[in-house]
């Protein structure tokens, strides 16, 4: 059976800690709701977590830093899936 794992989105400061306290220590961490994030989420499985200033119908845009994003040319599915 596969593990859920969580994902918190966009957390800092006190936002995280109460999130930890309800959720448990999350798996992967995103500073922002991007097409990135969905290369590590199983959308059959996966919880996600959205602090109030990110939102789940609101991809941000490509993060430059992210150098692993530079081949995957399309998000895996439908990045829409959890609404």
């Amino acid at each position: 059976m596969k593990k859920v794992c969580i994902h918190f989105f966009g957390f800092r400061g006190d936002e995280y800690n109460s999130a930890k306290k309800i959720w448990g220590e999350p798996d992967f961490i995103h500073p922002v709701h991007d097409r990135r994030a969905y290369l590590e989420i199983d959308k059959e499985h996966d919880i996600l977590i959205f602090a109030n200033n990110e939102h789940p119908d609101v991809l941000s845009k490509y993060r430059r830093e992210y150098t692993d994003l530079k081949n995957a040319t399309k998000v895996p599915y439908n990045a829409w899936g959890y609404l």
